[in-house]
Order: C-alpha cells, then structure tokens, then sequence
C-alpha cells in the first residue's frame, strides 16, 4: 500500500495502477482500489475510474468504513458534477457527508458541506444550500484559515442568488482576507466578480471598479471573457461612459458566450443602447434577451431550473414592455405583456417545488416531480401566449384590467370592446406598502378606498358588469373583492373573475363545451375531518349524488371526475418537495396526477386550508 501511494503522490499513473491493483487483491483494502482509480482517471479514463470508484464504494459501505466510504463518496461526487448529473451529485454528496460525519473527520465534513451546497444550489434548493454552508461555517468556527475561505466564498454567491446584497458583500470580503495567497486563480477572480456585482447593486461604484480591475488580473487567456465584458460594460454605464459600454458587450456577444450569459448580455446591450437614445435598436436587443431565455429554458435539463432566477429572467420582457408602451404601441405592448404571464403557469410549478422548508434529500424528488410535469405542462394551451389579436376576440364585449409590474413600477392595462388602454400607477415598492397596509386592516374602510382609487378609479366597467381581473406581483395577495372606491365594496357593484393570463382565458374559451358527466364530491379522506364530512354530504344531497367520505375518497373516484360537471373537494392540501398536493385515502395526489388523468370539471371547489396559498408572483400557484 506504500509504495501504491507514493508513485500516486508522484503521480506515475501508470504505474500507480498496476500497483494498486495488486495491493488491492492481496489486502482487499478499499483504499487501494480508490487509489487505483485515481490512476485511471490521472490516465484521462474517467469512465474506468468511475467503475472502480464504485466498486470501492460498495465494499467500503459493505465493511462498515466511513473513511474509505467517503473518500470514493468524494470522487464520484466531483466525477457527476462534471457531467452536470446533479440529481446523482446530490446522492453521493449525503453519502460523503454522513459517513465523514460517522468518521468523526472535521476536514472532510467541511468539503462534503460544501459539496451539498453546490448540488442543492444546482438544483435550485437555495434554503438547503444555505444550511450546509452554516454547518460547514460551524464546523469551521473559530478557524480563521484558507477553508473557511472557500466555504465563505460560497456564502457570498449564494447570498447573491438571494439579493442580499450587503451580506455577500460581507461574506466575499471576509472570505478574501483569509484566502491569502496561493489559490487557483479562478478563486480569486470568482470572488471579486461576486464583490462588483454587490457593490454595482449598494451604489458603491469605486469598490466595483477597484474589485473589476483585482479580477482581470486574475483571468487567464480565454477564461471568464463574458463575465468580464459583462461587468465591465456595466461598470462603464454607471460612470456614463456608454461608448466604452456598448464596445465591451458588443465584443462579448461577438464571442459566442454560453447560454447562461448571452441573455444578459443582451438584456445590458439594450440598457445601453437605451441610454445613447437608440430606442429600435435597445427594443431589439430586449426582444433578443426574450427569445434567448425562452431557448434556454427549452435546453435546460430539468435539474437546472431555479426558481431564484426565474423573475430575473423576466426582466427583457418587462424592459420591452415599457419600451412599447412607451412607444403608445399598444397591441405590442399587450402581446408582450402575456409573453410574461402566461408562462408563469409552468414557472409556478416549479416555484411551488423550491419555496418552502427542505430537508436535502428532498432536492432530487423536486428534480423528478419536475421531469414527469414539465413535458407535460408545456404541452398546455394555457402555456401559449396569445396575440393581441386573439385576445380582443376571446374578450369580446367583455372587459379586463391586467396590473403589471415591470422594472419597479405597476402599470395598468384596461382592455374591452377592441380598445386598449394603457397606463403607469405607481412605484412597486409603493403599491407594496399600500397593499400591506390593506392586509394588516382589511376592514379600514379608508385603506380600502385609498388602494381601491389607486388601482381602480376611471377603469372599471358599468355597475352590474363582471370585471375580469389579472394580477401581478403582490395584488395577486389582495382580494379585490373588498376594495372599495364608493362607500360600497367593489363585489357589491361587480362579479370579479380572476384570471392567471388573458391567454388563459382565450384557452378556455376555446374549449369546446361537450357533454359533462354527473357531480363527484369527496370529503375527509383520512376520517380526521368531522365537518369536511359533514359539508360533503350536504353538498353531495344539493347536487343529487352520492357523497365519497373517508376510505372512499381515493384515487379512483377522482379519476371518475376527468369530466364531471362539479368536482368538490373538502380535504387537506399542502406543499411538499414535489409540489402541492392534495390528500386523498389511498395517499397524497399531486399535480402530475391531474395532469396525467386530464382531470378537467367544468367547475372544481377546493375546500381546502391552503388552496389560496401561492408561490411565485402570479396566481397559478
């Protein structure tokens, strides 16, 4: 075994091999066979090196020897990595750490937190992310040393996913100080990228210039070329200099840069088109960032989708908007608008799988929920915007008002009778503070009225007309139904329809109308719901159908109501890793359920404690 060690730490490939090998059948010694694929892969056979790191990690597991166990764990996390196989990366990462964990190896439980980090991150799971990293930070208290560094590094990237800002500032450089001198380039350039990003978003434009400059000196030929022109280009527009702005985003995208960055390039090319008074050309660039997310998204494996970054990805779309508004051009404007909204259905779905509390082994069935569901949703005509054109058709005489909210401010979009009206309403952070004021009091009659005039007033059909509202950003919290603008709510002048999208609306009116089968309701599935039974039968009498109560309430029922003209359902719903779902006797149902039965009622009553309950900006969550 020492001499299969040594010609490793030489690194004779080769050789090592042979020479582990054979150690290996002579001891049976894990470790021999983990060194011998360090050989393979030193050879550049990544593909043996894997088969023997598998090997040796059964036989490790097998004889009960966390060291070994993690050491092969280590390997193979870094070898699925690489191949962007996240899912897998995240399995080996909870087998590394828990059997550094049993080995009692402070070091080792440090690079397996942070290896936890970088696949929960992958995946999208930015709260579980964030707890490996403070148990790293943890197990490295009171070590001020080049470790706690990289776990530090980490901490600033990933408060960067989460927008706060002077806390990645403080991460990144407090990580700096301790790196010292000697690590790979790449840390270095990595973490004072991290640190111009921070300080462009706190206004603090001479560090951002001064860590730009740390991070050209640290980039090697050909590395990190778009981050760089990207940063820089940003860098210039905020000194004003929008010449040397447009020459370095113009020379990134010339590079042919990844699909992660080209979008943003864009998005920054049409800012500073924008600001030297080239409007035709900076819409172009916004409407080129559009379809560069929309490709992107289509190419992403489904591990890859954070919901952290799916508003950030709707920014060229609101930049478009505003441009076309602006312009007074209207049916643009509203095409673009749904361009935004109606995606959110499937956004929503992979929202309402990262937003809430999870334990890490929970990132891989969020990653599997969403590689049975998103095929499917694509395929939804929800999912297609719709033109203007189509729209105004669908609508009819009818009358809706679309708030939007775009680049910090809501606008207000009134459509009917073929018109289209357009107009600004307030700063989002002002519309935010009102809409909490209203939720803290609801029955303020002068709260109430304020916000009612603000998003109503001058827009809203004659009395007795229903009004078809689209909510966007925090009004898809407000129940506009208590708004007031007289001394009378608004739901005692109107019927209020909700809508996720104007496109939704045109999918359903397309629907055709066929024949619908009998009611179907089904209440207190796990026999703890006195009242939910109690409301089943008395809604099942009103309907002239028979109640499903209890051990009844199962899956086959459900499926009886693809096409029911009433499906109610009084039960307890809920959010776990793979989306919301909905409890019945015979276990919990969720989304791909639905949508892989086509269960479609003409109307659905979900009598449920969290049915109004959303993740993500819009109401399809």
């Amino acid at each position: 075994m020492d001499h299969c060690q040594e010609l490793s730490n030489a690194r004779r490939f080769k050789d090592a091999e042979g020479v582990c090998l054979a150690a290996f059948d002579e001891t049976g010694d894990p470790e021999a066979l983990i060194l011998a694929g360090n050989a393979r892969w030193g050879q550049g056979d990544p593909g043996r090196a894997r088969t023997t790191y598998e090997r040796a990690l059964k036989l490790a597991q097998a004889g009960d020897d966390p060291r070994d166990t993690a050491q092969a764990a280590e390997r193979l996390f870094y070898m699925a990595w690489e191949k962007s196989e996240a899912r897998r990366a995240l399995g080996y990462a909870l087998t590394w750490f828990e059997a550094a964990e049993e080995a009692g190896d402070g070091e080792f439980q440090v690079r397996a937190s942070v290896a936890l980090y970088t696949a929960l991150s992958g995946l999208g799971d930015l709260d579980g992310a964030g707890r490996a990293l403070e148990r790293a930070l943890k197990l490295r208290e009171g070590q001020e040393d080049a470790a706690l560094a990289q776990v530090l590094l980490n901490l600033g990237a990933l408060r960067l996913d989460e927008g706060r800002m002077a806390l990645s500032r403080e991460a990144s450089e407090r990580a700096l100080a301790l790196a010292g001198e000697g690590r790979e380039p790449r840390f270095y350039r990595s973490i004072h990228l991290n640190l111009v990003e921070a300080s462009l978003a706190l206004g603090d434009l001479p560090a951002a210039e001064r860590h730009l400059a740390a991070a050209e000196r640290y980039a090697k030929e050909g590395e990190g070329g778009s981050a760089l022109l990207y940063y820089q280009s940003r860098v210039e527009h905020a000194r004003g200099r929008e010449g040397r702005a447009l020459e370095a985003v113009e020379k990134a995208l010339a590079g042919d840069p990844p699909s992660s960055w080209a979008w943003e390039l864009a998005v920054q090319q049409g800012v500073v088109e924008e600001a030297l008074g080239h409007l035709q050309a900076a819409e172009a660039s916004y409407a080129r960032a559009a379809d560069l997310v929309e490709a992107t998204r289509a190419d992403l494996g489904y591990d890859e989708f954070k919901a952290t970054l799916l508003d950030a990805r709707r920014r060229p779309l609101e930049a478009l908007f505003r441009l076309q508004a602006q312009a007074g051009r209207s049916r643009d404007a509203l095409s673009t608008v749904e361009r935004a909204t109606a995606r959110t259905f499937l956004d929503a779905f992979i929202q309402s799988t990262s937003k809430h509390p999870m334990v890490s082994g929970d990132a891989a069935d969020r990653a599997e929920a969403l590689k049975d569901l998103i095929p499917t949703l694509s395929q939804s005509p929800a999912v297609a915007p719709r033109s203007a054109e189509e729209i105004l058709g669908a609508l009819g005489d009818r009358q809706a008002l679309i708030f939007f909210e775009a680049e910090g401010r809501f606008w207000r979009i009134g459509i009917g009778r073929s018109r289209i009206r357009i107009e600004p309403l307030a700063p989002a952070e002002e519309v935010g503070r009102r809409v909490d004021d209203f939720l803290a009091r609801p029955d303020d009659g002068k709260i109430a009225e304020d916000l009612g005039r603000l998003l109503l007033e001058d827009s809203l059909p004659a009395p007795g007309e229903p009004v078809y509202l689209v909510p966007d950003g925090v009004l898809g919290q407000i129940p506009f139904a208590a708004l007031r603008l007289t001394e009378h709510f608004l739901v005692e002048e109107h019927p209020i329809v909700y809508l996720p999208s104007l496109s939704a609306l045109a999918a359903t009116s397309a629907r055709p109308e066929g024949e619908t089968g009998s009611a179907v309701v089904l209440g207190d599935p796990r026999g703890d719901l006195p009242a939910a039974a109690r409301e089943a039968r008395e809604v099942a009498a009103g309907l002239k159908t028979v109640p499903r109560i209890g051990k009844g309430a199962a899956r086959p029922v459900l499926e009886q109501a693809a096409g029911a003209s009433v499906l109610h359902l009084a039960t307890h719903t809920g959010i776990g890793p793979r989306g919301p779902w909905l409890a019945l006797a015979d276990g919990e149902v969720g989304s791909g359920f639905l949508l892989a039965h086509r269960i479609r009622p003409r109307l659905v009553t979900l009598a449920t404690c969290a049915s109004a309950a959303r993740r993500g900006r819009g109401l399809w969550g």
